[in-house]
């Protein structure tokens, strides 16, 4: 049974620098404040200056690298940028990155809050906050079309359109490896027919 007793904890824990804006609160759910940029935490190494580092606000500050608390998280998301690297037969993490954040970015806003939200449940607690930075719950679903999609999805990734044809698809394929086939099943049904044949890998 969880203790009921007052515990001292901070309210949050704050990554605050020059090199990110990221707020956590004390059980490790991210509380985004602004821009983040996530790459700090998931593509190796991390770009954190010296100085820079994870803290309890208004406490002592702990170094971000080799910090127990968030290996897991890290190592966890790290092992997606990764397994999309590999997809695209490229040792550039930062543009793995980009496409995995574009997929997750493009797929969330054409999804009713609902069903955003149980999807965003299913993944590792780093790539949730990437999820869900910028989110506007009010603001949706964003009834794009297949050709919507494709021009949103280049933009945010910073490829081409002809290129998302080979990206979405290697995303889900990412996606169907680290979650439950069922999981992703679900929320494709969520979308329009023209837009699920754009994300479901080939057969």
């Amino acid at each position: 049974m969880r203790s009921t007793a007052p515990v001292s904890v901070p309210d949050r824990v704050s990554h605050s620098h020059e090199c990110a804006d990221v707020i956590l609160d004390w059980q490790g759910e991210l509380v985004t404040a602004g821009p983040v940029d996530f790459r700090l935490f998931i593509v190796p190494p991390l770009d954190v200056e010296p100085g820079c580092g994870i803290g309890w606000e208004g406490g002592a500050t702990v170094p971000t690298a080799n910090t127990p608390l968030f290996d897991h998280a890290v190592q966890t998301a790290s092992t997606w940028v990764h397994d999309v690297s590999h997809e695209f037969d490229t040792d550039d993490r930062h543009f793995a990155y980009r496409v995995l954040r574009a997929w997750l970015h493009v797929l969330r806003v054409r999804l009713p809050v609902e069903a955003a939200a149980h999807f965003a449940a299913q993944l590792p607690e780093l790539l949730r906050g990437v999820y869900y930075d910028g989110w506007n719950p009010s603001a949706v679903p964003e009834k794009y079309d297949a050709q919507q999609y494709l021009s949103r999805f280049a933009r945010e990734a910073n490829i081409s359109v002809t290129d998302v044809h080979r990206a979405a698809p290697a995303i889900t394929a990412v996606a169907l490896r680290h979650l439950s086939p069922g999981q992703v099943d679900k929320v494709l049904d969520q979308l329009p027919e023209d837009i699920r044949a754009l994300l479901r890998p080939a057969a």
